[in-house]
Formats: C-alpha cells, structure tokens, sequence
C-alpha cells in the first residue's frame, strides 16, 4: 500500500506539471540583412524591445512543445542625404553652406507580432536548469499609416538558464535568442520586398508549471 500510495503521488505531481505558461519581455536589437530597407548603408539599429506569453505542453521530462505570440517594437534610424539646398546656388554656382544641415537622421520604429511553434529541452536540476529553445514562426510587420502589413517566414533558436522556487511551482528564466526573419510572403511589404532581418534578443519573464 505504501508503495503504490508513493507511486500515485509521483504520478500526480507529474501529471499536475505536464504544461506551463510564461510572461516573456526584454530587448532586442534590428540588424538588416542584404537589404534595401529605407536606405541600408546608411542604417543603423536602435534598441526596441518584445513582450508576449509562450505555453509549453511537456512531452517527457526533458522534452517540451512550445508555442508563443510575441508583439515587438523594431526600432533603427537611417540617414538622408547628402542635401542641398537653394540659397547654396543663389551665385549660380554650388557653394557649400556649414550652417545648414546636409544630413538628416530619422528614427523609425516597426511593430511586429511574432507566432511562434518550436521545440525545448529541459534540463535536469532542483533550483537551476539548463533549458535549449528551436523554434520557427511567421512574423507580421506592421508600419503606422500603411494597409500593407510584411508576412515572412521566421527560424529562431536560443539558449537559457531557469531558477525554480521551492515547490517547483513558479520559476523565473533569462534566454538570450536570435531569430532570423526571411522570405517575403506577400509582395506588398513597407520595408521593400528585398531584405531579411537578423533579431537578437534578451528575454526574461516568469513561467508557472501547472
């Protein structure tokens, strides 16, 4: 009776942790790739940041299916220019004026939702885990004031580390991640069609194991 009592509770402290849903939110950084974005070469990343919830459905131990909807603030800024401008011709000749501004730098920011589908393994540990993220996913890019919104297809990976409290119940996570956005999937995007996007990011959040 002992025994099978013993065998019942592993069971259902297995059972009562087979999901968890986290909180996620931390910065990243927009970094283009082969692209035609606003300008490229005069391009230059901005720290935005990300926020979202992921659910985790826990195949074995280690083993673990994860799903997640992030909404992502991209931010850069590009620079315009050389300029010129009418009073420097006013001798009919070009005539370099230091008062005036030549170039003009403007930041832009993006919004994106990120639907995510991947795989995680969870490491063995009391209070401290080991954990390993793939995923992949379509990324929806929004731009103010534009009907065309930007569908790509999306591949990301990371790597974290998880500190459980005591009764296993809640834990608190950081996971840098890199997520590489490609291949246009609509020809009526605000970036241009011809850019890819390399996203590093910083996450950090609290998942309950239910």
């Amino acid at each position: 009776m002992l025994l099978l009592f013993a065998s019942s509770q592993l069971l259902a402290q297995y059972s009562e942790r087979q999901h968890s849903i986290a909180i996620v939110t931390g910065p990243n950084w927009l970094q283009p790739l082969a692209s035609d974005i606003d300008g490229a070469p005069s391009f230059e990343a901005r720290t935005g940041f990300s926020a979202g919830v992921d659910y985790t459905l826990h195949l074995t131990n280690q083993w673990h299916l994860k799903g997640g909807i992030h909404y992502s603030d991209l931010s850069y800024e590009y620079t315009v220019g050389p300029l010129t401008w009418p009073s420097e011709f006013s001798t009919g000749q070009y005539v370099y004026d230091p008062a005036l501004p030549h170039f003009l730098t403007e930041k832009v920011d993006r919004y994106a939702f990120q639907y995510l589908l991947g795989i995680r393994y969870w490491g063995r540990g009391e209070r401290w885990r080991f954990f390993a993220d793939a995923e992949s996913g379509i990324t929806n890019i929004e731009q103010d004031n534009v009907d065309a919104n930007s569908l790509r297809l999306q591949l990301g990976a990371g790597a974290g580390l998880s500190w459980h409290a005591p009764g296993g119940r809640l834990s608190v996570f950081f996971e840098p991640v890199l997520r590489f956005v490609f291949q246009d999937l609509r020809n009526n995007s605000p970036f241009g069609n011809d850019y890819k996007l390399l996203i590093p990011a910083l996450e950090v959040g609290a998942r309950h194991h239910f």
